[in-house]
Protein backbone atom coordinates (compact mmCIF):
# COMPACT_ATOMS: atom_id res chain seq x y z
CA UNK A 1 0.00 0.00 0.00
CA UNK A 2 1.20 3.46 -0.98
CA UNK A 3 1.76 5.43 2.12
CA UNK A 4 3.09 9.79 1.80
CA UNK A 5 5.26 10.64 4.19
CA UNK A 6 4.41 15.07 4.93
CA UNK A 7 3.32 16.98 8.08
CA UNK A 8 -0.73 17.03 8.96
CA UNK A 9 -2.48 20.35 9.83
CA UNK A 10 -5.41 20.17 12.15
CA UNK A 11 -8.18 23.04 11.81
CA UNK A 12 -7.44 26.09 13.29
CA UNK A 13 -3.54 25.45 14.79
CA UNK A 14 -0.82 27.48 12.69
CA UNK A 15 2.03 24.14 13.76
CA UNK A 16 1.72 20.47 12.36
CA UNK A 17 2.36 17.08 13.16
CA UNK A 18 5.04 14.80 11.32
CA UNK A 19 2.43 11.91 9.88
CA UNK A 20 1.87 10.10 6.99
CA UNK A 21 -1.27 9.55 4.38
CA UNK A 22 -2.68 6.47 2.93
CA UNK A 23 -5.75 4.67 1.67
CA UNK A 24 -8.67 3.99 4.66
CA UNK A 25 -9.41 -0.15 4.07
CA UNK A 26 -12.84 1.45 5.49
CA UNK A 27 -14.37 2.45 1.83
CA UNK A 28 -13.38 3.61 -1.52
CA UNK A 29 -11.90 7.64 -1.81
CA UNK A 30 -11.41 7.53 1.54
CA UNK A 31 -7.89 8.09 3.53
CA UNK A 32 -6.05 7.67 6.97
CA UNK A 33 -3.38 10.09 8.59
CA UNK A 34 -1.24 8.10 11.25
CA UNK A 35 0.67 11.52 13.03
CA UNK A 36 4.23 10.26 14.31
CA UNK A 37 2.97 10.74 17.84
CA UNK A 38 0.25 7.90 17.06
CA UNK A 39 -3.02 9.79 16.53
CA UNK A 40 -5.10 8.12 13.64
CA UNK A 41 -7.67 9.42 11.83
CA UNK A 42 -9.55 7.37 9.26
CA UNK A 43 -12.65 7.67 6.81
CA UNK A 44 -10.72 11.72 5.41
CA UNK A 45 -11.82 12.45 2.54
CA UNK A 46 -10.31 14.56 0.01
CA UNK A 47 -11.88 18.05 -1.50
CA UNK A 48 -9.08 19.65 -3.07
CA UNK A 49 -5.66 18.61 -4.19
CA UNK A 50 -3.30 21.29 -5.31
CA UNK A 51 -1.74 21.31 -8.88
CA UNK A 52 2.10 19.65 -9.15
CA UNK A 53 4.69 22.79 -9.53
CA UNK A 54 8.41 22.53 -9.47
CA UNK A 55 9.37 23.62 -6.01
CA UNK A 56 5.97 23.92 -4.59
CA UNK A 57 4.78 22.13 -1.86
CA UNK A 58 1.56 19.62 -2.41
CA UNK A 59 -1.29 20.62 -0.27
CA UNK A 60 -4.17 18.04 0.20
CA UNK A 61 -7.57 19.50 1.70
CA UNK A 62 -9.90 17.17 3.38
CA UNK A 63 -13.65 17.45 3.80
CA UNK A 64 -13.51 18.20 7.76
CA UNK A 65 -10.58 21.16 7.00
CA UNK A 66 -7.79 19.06 7.69
CA UNK A 67 -4.50 19.60 5.19
CA UNK A 68 -2.26 17.54 4.51
CA UNK A 69 1.23 18.89 3.12
CA UNK A 70 3.99 17.00 1.28
CA UNK A 71 6.99 17.71 -1.41
CA UNK A 72 6.58 13.80 -2.50
CA UNK A 73 4.87 14.63 -6.15
CA UNK A 74 5.14 11.19 -7.35
CA UNK A 75 3.65 9.28 -4.23
CA UNK A 76 0.58 11.78 -4.78
CA UNK A 77 -0.50 10.81 -8.12
CA UNK A 78 0.21 7.12 -7.45
CA UNK A 79 -1.49 7.10 -4.13
CA UNK A 80 -4.75 9.30 -6.19
CA UNK A 81 -4.62 7.67 -9.52
CA UNK A 82 -4.27 11.38 -10.55
CA UNK A 83 -1.19 12.90 -13.13
CA UNK A 84 -1.25 16.46 -10.97
CA UNK A 85 -3.85 18.32 -13.35
CA UNK A 86 -2.94 20.68 -15.92
CA UNK A 87 0.35 21.70 -14.06
CA UNK A 88 1.49 17.72 -14.13
CA UNK A 89 1.23 17.57 -17.77
CA UNK A 90 2.45 20.84 -19.05
CA UNK A 91 5.45 19.76 -16.70
CA UNK A 92 5.76 16.04 -17.49
CA UNK A 93 5.65 17.41 -21.41
CA UNK A 94 8.05 20.50 -20.95
CA UNK A 95 10.61 17.37 -19.19
CA UNK A 96 10.52 15.26 -22.63
CA UNK A 97 11.89 16.74 -25.48
CA UNK A 98 10.14 14.51 -27.92
CA UNK A 99 7.00 15.69 -26.56
CA UNK A 100 7.83 18.97 -26.47
CA UNK A 101 8.58 18.96 -30.34
CA UNK A 102 5.11 17.46 -31.35
CA UNK A 103 3.45 20.41 -29.17
CA UNK A 104 5.51 22.98 -30.90
CA UNK A 105 5.07 21.28 -34.17
CA UNK A 106 1.45 20.95 -33.92
CA UNK A 107 1.08 24.48 -32.11
CA UNK A 108 2.36 25.86 -35.92
CA UNK A 109 0.42 23.96 -37.55
CA UNK A 110 -2.70 24.80 -35.92
CA UNK A 111 -1.88 28.96 -36.66
CA UNK A 112 -1.05 27.76 -40.16
CA UNK A 113 -4.45 25.98 -40.01
CA UNK A 114 -5.95 29.46 -38.82
CA UNK A 115 -4.39 31.87 -40.91
CA UNK A 116 -5.45 29.42 -44.61
CA UNK A 117 -8.42 28.41 -43.65
CA UNK A 118 -10.20 29.73 -40.59
CA UNK A 119 -9.79 33.92 -41.20
CA UNK A 120 -10.72 33.20 -44.92
CA UNK A 121 -14.08 31.45 -43.78
CA UNK A 122 -14.43 33.72 -41.01
CA UNK A 123 -14.41 37.10 -43.63
CA UNK A 124 -16.80 35.10 -45.95
CA UNK A 125 -19.33 34.86 -43.17
CA UNK A 126 -18.75 38.26 -41.91
CA UNK A 127 -18.56 40.01 -45.28
CA UNK A 128 -22.23 38.01 -46.07
CA UNK A 129 -23.29 39.22 -42.59
CA UNK A 130 -22.18 42.94 -42.96
CA UNK A 131 -25.23 45.79 -43.06
CA UNK A 132 -25.79 47.45 -46.00
CA UNK A 133 -25.59 50.67 -44.34
CA UNK A 134 -22.08 50.52 -42.97
CA UNK A 135 -20.87 48.95 -46.72
CA UNK A 136 -22.59 52.24 -47.70
CA UNK A 137 -20.77 54.38 -45.02
CA UNK A 138 -17.11 52.68 -45.80
CA UNK A 139 -17.85 53.56 -49.67
CA UNK A 140 -18.21 57.33 -48.36
CA UNK A 141 -14.74 57.04 -46.13
CA UNK A 142 -12.84 55.88 -48.49
CA UNK A 143 -14.23 57.83 -51.61
CA UNK A 144 -13.36 61.06 -49.29
CA UNK A 145 -9.91 59.51 -48.38
CA UNK A 146 -9.20 59.25 -51.71
CA UNK A 147 -10.65 62.55 -53.27
CA UNK A 148 -8.54 64.35 -50.49
CA UNK A 149 -5.56 62.30 -50.59
CA UNK A 150 -4.76 62.00 -54.60
CA UNK A 151 -8.43 62.08 -56.73
CA UNK A 152 -9.36 65.21 -58.38
CA UNK A 153 -12.67 65.64 -60.11
CA UNK A 154 -13.08 63.60 -63.46
CA UNK A 155 -12.09 65.57 -66.45
CA UNK A 156 -13.55 63.58 -69.03
CA UNK A 157 -16.10 64.99 -71.59
CA UNK A 158 -19.99 64.51 -70.76
CA UNK A 159 -20.48 62.59 -73.88
CA UNK A 160 -17.89 59.35 -72.57
CA UNK A 161 -19.13 59.48 -69.03
CA UNK A 162 -22.70 59.09 -70.69
CA UNK A 163 -21.69 56.29 -73.19
CA UNK A 164 -19.28 54.46 -70.19
CA UNK A 165 -22.49 55.22 -67.35
CA UNK A 166 -25.01 53.16 -70.42
CA UNK A 167 -22.62 50.26 -70.96
CA UNK A 168 -22.00 49.79 -67.00
CA UNK A 169 -25.85 49.58 -66.81
CA UNK A 170 -26.31 47.35 -69.45
CA UNK A 171 -23.46 44.99 -67.15
CA UNK A 172 -25.70 45.50 -63.62
CA UNK A 173 -28.68 44.36 -65.53
CA UNK A 174 -27.09 41.32 -67.21
CA UNK A 175 -25.47 40.25 -64.44
CA UNK A 176 -28.72 39.83 -61.75
CA UNK A 177 -27.10 41.26 -59.08
CA UNK A 178 -29.56 43.86 -56.51
CA UNK A 179 -28.14 42.99 -53.02
CA UNK A 180 -26.44 46.13 -53.18
CA UNK A 181 -27.14 49.44 -55.73
CA UNK A 182 -23.97 49.55 -57.73
CA UNK A 183 -22.90 53.15 -58.88
CA UNK A 184 -19.80 54.23 -61.37
CA UNK A 185 -17.61 56.94 -60.53
CA UNK A 186 -15.31 58.76 -62.52
CA UNK A 187 -12.32 60.46 -61.15
CA UNK A 188 -8.82 61.87 -62.01
CA UNK A 189 -6.64 59.32 -60.64
CA UNK A 190 -3.52 61.33 -59.40
CA UNK A 191 -0.61 59.58 -58.30
CA UNK A 192 -2.80 55.97 -58.71
CA UNK A 193 -2.54 56.71 -62.41
CA UNK A 194 -4.65 54.03 -64.58
CA UNK A 195 -7.17 51.77 -61.93
CA UNK A 196 -10.70 50.70 -61.54
CA UNK A 197 -11.46 50.31 -57.62
CA UNK A 198 -14.32 48.40 -56.39
CA UNK A 199 -15.63 49.18 -52.84
CA UNK A 200 -17.75 47.09 -50.13
CA UNK A 201 -20.99 49.53 -50.56
CA UNK A 202 -21.01 49.01 -54.63
CA UNK A 203 -18.95 52.22 -55.69
CA UNK A 204 -16.84 51.63 -58.26
CA UNK A 205 -14.24 54.00 -59.18
CA UNK A 206 -12.59 54.19 -62.78
CA UNK A 207 -10.28 57.08 -63.43
CA UNK A 208 -9.31 59.46 -66.71
CA UNK A 209 -5.98 57.64 -67.05
CA UNK A 210 -7.40 54.37 -67.61
CA UNK A 211 -10.37 55.61 -69.79
CA UNK A 212 -6.56 57.32 -71.82
CA UNK A 213 -5.22 53.71 -71.65
CA UNK A 214 -8.02 51.74 -73.67
CA UNK A 215 -8.34 51.28 -77.01
CA UNK A 216 -11.92 50.69 -77.50
CA UNK A 217 -14.77 50.76 -74.78
CA UNK A 218 -15.11 46.88 -74.94
CA UNK A 219 -12.00 47.23 -73.26
CA UNK A 220 -13.65 49.14 -70.03
CA UNK A 221 -16.44 47.04 -70.34
CA UNK A 222 -14.27 43.94 -69.21
CA UNK A 223 -12.78 45.86 -66.21
CA UNK A 224 -16.30 47.27 -65.26
CA UNK A 225 -17.94 43.32 -65.33
CA UNK A 226 -14.71 42.35 -63.11
CA UNK A 227 -15.20 45.51 -60.50
CA UNK A 228 -18.79 44.38 -60.69
CA UNK A 229 -17.89 40.70 -59.69
CA UNK A 230 -15.42 41.94 -57.03
CA UNK A 231 -18.77 43.84 -55.67
CA UNK A 232 -20.84 40.42 -56.34
CA UNK A 233 -18.15 38.44 -54.30
CA UNK A 234 -18.36 40.80 -51.64
CA UNK A 235 -14.20 40.42 -52.45
CA UNK A 236 -13.02 44.51 -50.93
CA UNK A 237 -15.06 43.37 -47.41
CA UNK A 238 -13.95 39.85 -47.33
CA UNK A 239 -10.22 41.30 -47.82
CA UNK A 240 -10.76 44.09 -45.31
CA UNK A 241 -11.53 41.47 -42.66
CA UNK A 242 -8.73 39.36 -43.81
CA UNK A 243 -6.02 42.04 -42.98
CA UNK A 244 -7.80 43.98 -40.30
CA UNK A 245 -9.24 41.14 -38.12
CA UNK A 246 -11.88 39.43 -36.23
CA UNK A 247 -12.94 41.84 -33.27
CA UNK A 248 -12.79 44.64 -36.04
CA UNK A 249 -15.35 42.26 -38.22
CA UNK A 250 -17.28 41.46 -35.04
CA UNK A 251 -17.59 45.08 -34.16
CA UNK A 252 -18.53 46.24 -38.06
CA UNK A 253 -21.17 43.76 -37.89
CA UNK A 254 -22.08 44.35 -34.77
CA UNK A 255 -23.18 47.99 -35.47
CA UNK A 256 -20.50 49.55 -33.81
CA UNK A 257 -18.92 50.85 -36.89
CA UNK A 258 -18.95 54.97 -36.57
CA UNK A 259 -15.02 54.54 -35.29
CA UNK A 260 -13.86 51.83 -37.19
CA UNK A 261 -14.89 52.98 -40.50
CA UNK A 262 -13.25 56.17 -39.65
CA UNK A 263 -10.40 54.95 -38.73
CA UNK A 264 -10.29 52.63 -42.17
CA UNK A 265 -11.07 55.51 -44.11
CA UNK A 266 -8.71 57.67 -42.82
CA UNK A 267 -5.53 55.63 -43.39
CA UNK A 268 -3.55 53.44 -45.76
CA UNK A 269 -4.86 50.31 -44.73
CA UNK A 270 -8.20 51.00 -46.78
CA UNK A 271 -6.20 51.29 -50.00
CA UNK A 272 -4.03 48.37 -49.64
CA UNK A 273 -6.85 46.70 -48.96
CA UNK A 274 -8.19 47.55 -52.55
CA UNK A 275 -5.11 45.03 -53.68
CA UNK A 276 -7.39 41.53 -53.88
CA UNK A 277 -5.93 37.92 -53.28
CA UNK A 278 -5.02 36.08 -56.64
CA UNK A 279 -7.99 33.76 -55.95
CA UNK A 280 -10.23 36.69 -55.51
CA UNK A 281 -8.58 38.04 -58.50
CA UNK A 282 -8.90 34.90 -60.10
CA UNK A 283 -12.83 34.46 -59.34
CA UNK A 284 -13.66 38.07 -60.63
CA UNK A 285 -11.86 37.21 -63.94
CA UNK A 286 -14.57 34.10 -64.51
CA UNK A 287 -17.49 36.57 -63.32
CA UNK A 288 -16.20 39.05 -65.83
CA UNK A 289 -16.25 36.45 -68.64
CA UNK A 290 -19.64 35.60 -68.11
CA UNK A 291 -21.20 39.28 -67.85
CA UNK A 292 -19.02 40.21 -71.54
CA UNK A 293 -20.51 37.30 -72.83
CA UNK A 294 -24.03 37.70 -72.12
CA UNK A 295 -23.41 41.47 -73.31
CA UNK A 296 -22.49 39.88 -76.52
CA UNK A 297 -19.34 41.37 -76.47
CA UNK A 298 -15.54 40.30 -76.65
CA UNK A 299 -14.76 38.58 -72.73
CA UNK A 300 -10.77 38.36 -73.04
CA UNK A 301 -10.51 42.18 -74.70
CA UNK A 302 -9.58 43.51 -70.53
CA UNK A 303 -7.33 41.62 -70.68
CA UNK A 304 -5.01 43.53 -73.44
CA UNK A 305 -6.50 46.86 -71.60
CA UNK A 306 -4.51 45.95 -68.04
CA UNK A 307 -1.07 43.96 -70.08
CA UNK A 308 -1.49 47.63 -71.33
CA UNK A 309 -1.60 49.26 -67.84
CA UNK A 310 0.87 47.04 -66.26
CA UNK A 311 3.95 47.70 -68.82
CA UNK A 312 3.30 51.36 -67.34
CA UNK A 313 2.65 50.66 -63.66
CA UNK A 314 6.01 50.18 -61.87
CA UNK A 315 6.17 52.62 -58.66
CA UNK A 316 2.52 53.34 -58.99
CA UNK A 317 0.70 54.18 -55.73
CA UNK A 318 -1.78 52.16 -53.29
CA UNK A 319 -4.44 50.22 -54.94
CA UNK A 320 -2.83 49.78 -58.72
CA UNK A 321 -5.19 48.13 -60.69
CA UNK A 322 -3.01 45.17 -62.10
CA UNK A 323 -1.48 44.29 -58.41
CA UNK A 324 -1.70 40.59 -57.74
CA UNK A 325 -3.53 39.95 -60.46
CA UNK A 326 -2.41 36.68 -62.39
CA UNK A 327 -0.25 37.62 -65.38
CA UNK A 328 -1.58 37.97 -68.89
CA UNK A 329 -0.88 34.52 -70.52
CA UNK A 330 -1.73 32.67 -67.42
CA UNK A 331 -5.50 34.68 -67.01
CA UNK A 332 -6.13 34.56 -70.68
CA UNK A 333 -5.35 30.54 -70.56
CA UNK A 334 -7.56 30.48 -67.61
CA UNK A 335 -10.52 32.91 -68.70
CA UNK A 336 -10.46 30.81 -71.99
CA UNK A 337 -10.64 27.62 -70.14
CA UNK A 338 -13.63 28.81 -68.33
CA UNK A 339 -15.22 30.44 -71.62
CA UNK A 340 -15.22 26.40 -73.27
CA UNK A 341 -17.07 25.81 -70.62
CA UNK A 342 -20.33 28.10 -71.55
CA UNK A 343 -19.71 27.81 -75.39
CA UNK A 344 -19.22 24.82 -76.83
CA UNK A 345 -15.83 24.71 -79.39
CA UNK A 346 -15.54 28.98 -78.56
CA UNK A 347 -11.85 30.01 -79.95
CA UNK A 348 -10.23 32.66 -77.72
CA UNK A 349 -8.18 33.52 -81.10
CA UNK A 350 -11.05 34.99 -82.96
CA UNK A 351 -10.91 38.37 -81.24
CA UNK A 352 -13.91 40.78 -81.11
CA UNK A 353 -16.63 37.94 -80.57
CA UNK A 354 -20.19 40.47 -80.57
CA UNK A 355 -21.19 38.84 -83.84
CA UNK A 356 -21.03 35.27 -82.71
CA UNK A 357 -22.70 34.81 -79.57
CA UNK A 358 -25.78 36.93 -80.19
CA UNK A 359 -28.65 33.99 -79.51
CA UNK A 360 -26.49 31.44 -78.29
CA UNK A 361 -28.30 28.90 -75.65
CA UNK A 362 -27.21 28.54 -72.22
CA UNK A 363 -26.50 32.14 -71.31
CA UNK A 364 -28.59 32.22 -68.57
CA UNK A 365 -25.73 30.54 -66.48
CA UNK A 366 -24.22 34.33 -66.19
CA UNK A 367 -27.00 35.47 -63.66
CA UNK A 368 -25.46 34.99 -59.95
CA UNK A 369 -26.72 32.34 -58.08
CA UNK A 370 -29.36 32.92 -55.37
Amino acid sequence: MTSISGNFFRPGTATSQPATLERDGTGEGRYTVTTEAGDIFNGLQIARTSERLPGVVRAISFTDANVFHTRDDDAVDALLGGSGGFSGWLLRTESSLVKSGIIAVLTVLLIIGVFRYGTPALAYVGAHLTPLNVMTAMDAGVLATLERATMQPTKLDEETQARLTARFDELVQDSGFDAVPLRLHFRDGGRIGANAIALPGGSIVMTDQLVARSKHDGELAGVLAHEIAHVEKRHSLQQIYRLAGVWFMLGVIGGDAGQIVESLAGTAVAFSTLSYARGFETEADMRSAELMVAANADPLAFIDLIDRVTKHSEGTGLGSLVRSHPGRVERRAAVCAHLKTLIEDYDCERGDVSDDLSGLPGLHSVRPAA
